[in-house]
């Protein structure tokens, strides 16, 4: 997602005018810097004997953004929000500043922190894409699926070319079971940008509209692509059970379950293909397996317990 966000900003034009354009010979060096992964180098420069405090005008602005992105790169997602807020304190209107706090707040999942700050970019520069991206982001987060398509929308005018931005706001319309306007985003999505991602959320929304074998070639494509995905290939399976081809269904749970680390669904997906052929005994084993996965699959767990108590097994 952070990838996804940098390349929205910079996409905005705005924050490439301040992070990569200096007019004095420091704030080319620190651009040399960044540009060139030295993020160690830039932060022991821009934070040595008091150089910041040097600092005035564009230069200082610079300084900030420059010294939390580098704080980022390097993994320090807390230091940055430090520097960032440092910054905003001395230049309160900076939207780029803003933008970088808000997002790396929101990376971080401090939605209640984030929000108010996207908010505020807002109030500066009502038709800023990056500000209704993470709204939008948070509202999906959140379920307030109305006010987060106006925001996507409004993002979107801006970033129309983003098919991971498209992607989102399809996933906004699945996740409120709107699987007709989320299919048109999708296919958005995919001719922009032809994702694994993008493919199974497509073939959930072909799904959801009862197109259960148009769905299913959508997800092959996509397993085929991606044959290390295992989250897909797992869903592909459950669907093959659910239209009834339990062969291809059995053939992809075994897959999954040879595997180092089995994904839970595989052993619910073969105890159902176990007990239609009346292999009792396995299948029980199998759901006996997936009550052990309560931590990783708690609602499979659930409901493996809850067909052991019909079948009477202990």
């Amino acid at each position: 997602m952070r990838a996804a966000a940098l390349a929205v900003l910079l996409a905005c034009g705005g924050a490439r005018a301040a992070w990569f354009h200096g007019d004095s010979p420091g704030a080319e060096a620190t651009r040399q810097l960044f540009e060139n992964k030295r993020y160690d180098q830039l932060i022991a420069d821009l934070t040595a004997d008091g150089r910041l405090e040097r600092l005035r005008g564009a230069d200082l602005r610079s300084a900030y953004l420059y010294l939390g992105l580098a704080y980022e790169k390097i993994g320090r997602a807390d230091r940055a929000v430090g520097v960032y807020q440092l910054g905003v304190s001395l230049f309160p209107k900076d939207v780029n500043l803003l933008t970088q706090l808000a997002q790396t707040l929101h990376d971080g999942g401090l939605e209640e922190q984030a929000e108010p700050i996207f908010q505020r970019i807002l109030k500066i520069h009502p038709n800023n894409a990056a500000a209704h991206l993470g709204l939008g982001e948070i509202d999906l987060k959140l379920g307030f699926y109305d006010r987060g398509a106006d925001h996507f929308e409004k993002a979107l005018k801006q970033l129309g070319d983003n098919g991971e931005v498209w992607r989102e706001y399809g996933e906004l319309f699945l996740a409120s079971n709107r699987p007709q306007q989320a299919e048109p985003a999708l296919l958005r999505s995919i001719s922009l940008k032809d994702t694994v991602d993008a493919r199974a959320d497509l073939a959930a929304a072909q799904r959801a509209e009862g197109r259960l074998d148009e769905a299913l070639k959508t997800l092959t494509a996509a397993v085929t692509a991606h044959p290390e995905r295992l989250d897909v290939l797992s869903a592909r399976s459950l669907w093959l059970l659910e239209a009834g081809r339990e062969d291809e269904a059995l053939a992809d749970a075994e897959k999954l379950l040879a595997g180092s680390e089995p994904p839970p669904l595989a052993y619910w997906v073969r105890a159902r293909v176990r007990l239609r052929r009346d292999q009792y005994g396995a299948a029980v084993e199998d759901l006996k397996a997936l009550t052990l996965q309560e931590r990783l699959a708690p609602f499979a767990a659930a409901a493996a317990r809850q067909l052991l108590k019909q079948l009477g097994a202990r």
